[in-house]
């Protein structure tokens, strides 16, 4: 079962790097992520009546995305931060 966590972290870690970044790349697909999320939320918690038993693991497959690419986003954008920080601080220690 998808507890409350799992709803509230593609929100938390869209406003998280919203913050920490200035690419366009990276607040487009937040903005699509967050999207997509909003989107599924409606057909995993049944208030559009469709017949999910053939989709079933399909919608799950695309909420799982949803909630924990962001993550995976999140490591790799800091990684960038720290190694650019790092190798600011190495060239200034070089002149």
């Amino acid at each position: 079962m998808w507890g409350i966590g799992t709803f509230l972290l593609p929100l938390i870690f869209a406003i998280a790097l919203w913050k920490q970044s200035d690419s366009r790349l990276l607040k487009g697909y937040l903005v699509a992520n967050i999207l997509l999320f909003a989107a599924m939320i409606p057909i995993i918690s049944g208030m559009v009546e469709i017949d999910k038993s053939m989709i079933r693991g399909l919608l799950q497959r695309i909420l799982a995305f949803t909630a924990y690419t962001p993550i995976g986003v999140g490591a790799y954008m800091l990684r960038k931060r720290i190694r650019s920080k790092r190798q600011a601080d190495t060239d200034s220690l070089e002149k």
